[in-house]
């Protein structure tokens, strides 16, 4: 069980991420401000990192009876897990564990990967971004599915729940119908009318 909005903000914030990243190469080529290009190499590895985390995000909300938390796992580990439970599926474990390593250079201030090399990565796994984004969607429309089922289950029952109580009113009295059945009992009074 996943709560949706969630997941909504995740796919929200991992969408603007792709969006300035895109947009990035233009604005970059059209500067020759030294500075500047320097200002847009750090927010091009600011809106990575926070793709990554936004992915991190996911994988955590999603976790929920896949493994145990204690549990000592990696991140390679993790992200096995989440593959084999048909969640991130589409997307390859390589470019999963590259996005991750370049996210601890950026958190950690290191001077590599140079920007170059992220510049490239960006554009050599572009797919994959949207891949990832794609499994979460996909995530909340299967929660939402989920969601939509247990709603029409429970409909059915509270009908098979009345369909018995007017069979029982002629045997049971209301007091005993309402608590085997789990039925308010004014609904079963008003069964009687």
């Amino acid at each position: 069980m996943c709560n949706t909005r969630r997941l909504e903000d995740i796919v929200i914030v991992m969408e603007d991420c792709l969006i300035k990243l895109d947009n990035f190469r233009e604005a970059y080529k059209n500067t020759d401000d030294m500075y500047a290009k320097l200002f847009m190499e750090e927010g091009f590895k600011g809106y990575l990192k926070s793709f990554q985390e936004q992915l991190v995000k996911y994988l955590a909300h999603t976790s929920k009876g896949l493994y145990n938390k204690r549990d000592k796992l990696k991140y390679k580990d993790i992200i096995q897990i989440h593959k084999n439970n048909n969640q991130l599926e589409n997307v390859s474990l390589e470019f999963l564990l590259q996005l991750r390593n370049d996210r601890n250079y950026f958190a950690h201030g290191y001077e590599q990967p140079d920007f170059q090399g992220i510049y490239v990565f960006f554009y050599r796994y572009r797919e994959e971004f949207d891949e990832v984004i794609k499994c979460v969607r996909n995530t909340i429309k299967k929660e939402l599915e989920r969601k939509n089922q247990e709603k029409y289950n429970s409909k059915s029952q509270l009908l098979d729940s009345i369909e018995i109580a007017k069979q029982l009113l002629d045997v049971l009295d209301e007091e005993t119908i309402s608590k085997k059945l789990g039925l308010d009992l004014e609904i079963i009074k008003s069964l009687k009318k």
